[in-house]
């Protein structure tokens, strides 16, 4: 046997024992009981602790000018308001008048750890644009002239 096949067969050798390390865990019959995570005393898992958790806040993404969903054939979609500011709900009133609650997230609690700062900035960010004007009002929106888009647009409280 000469030597490149010995090395041939050290580097087989090596990498069926990797191989067959990387599958063990695979051979593990500890699956959880479906049963176990649901009803009234669920097991949950530990929580886990983190410098800076992993956060998935939302972009604040506007419409480009003139973008607009598409809507099924025959259907026409327009903007009803612009000029909003972080607008979150609509509640139509029983004359057509629609009220907005237009809402930037309120302060969260105190902070104890120097990552309740980080966090908090980087929500800000996210949920105000990175404006700093805040927006925690509610806006009436009324049609006057009964073409469908509101002529008067002022904030009611």
């Amino acid at each position: 046997m000469n030597v490149s096949a010995r090395h041939i067969r050290r580097i087989a050798s090596l990498g069926l024992l990797f191989g067959s390390i990387l599958a063990l865990p695979a051979c593990s019959d500890n699956e959880p009981d479906p049963t176990d995570q649901v009803g009234a005393n669920p097991t949950l898992p530990e929580p886990i602790q983190y410098l800076v958790p992993p956060m998935h806040v939302a972009s604040v993404v506007g419409w480009k000018q003139d973008e607009k969903p598409t809507v099924a054939k025959g259907l026409q979609i327009q903007a009803f308001a612009k000029g909003l500011r972080h607008p979150r709900s609509l509640y139509t009133l029983p004359n057509g008048d629609v009220l907005v609650v237009e809402s930037v997230a309120p302060a969260g609690a105190a902070i104890k750890r120097p990552k309740d700062l980080i966090m908090g900035w980087i929500e800000l960010m996210a949920t105000s644009g990175g404006g700093t004007e805040g927006s925690n009002r509610i806006t009436l929106l009324r049609d006057t002239n009964g073409d469908g888009l509101p002529d008067v647009q002022e904030v009611f409280l």
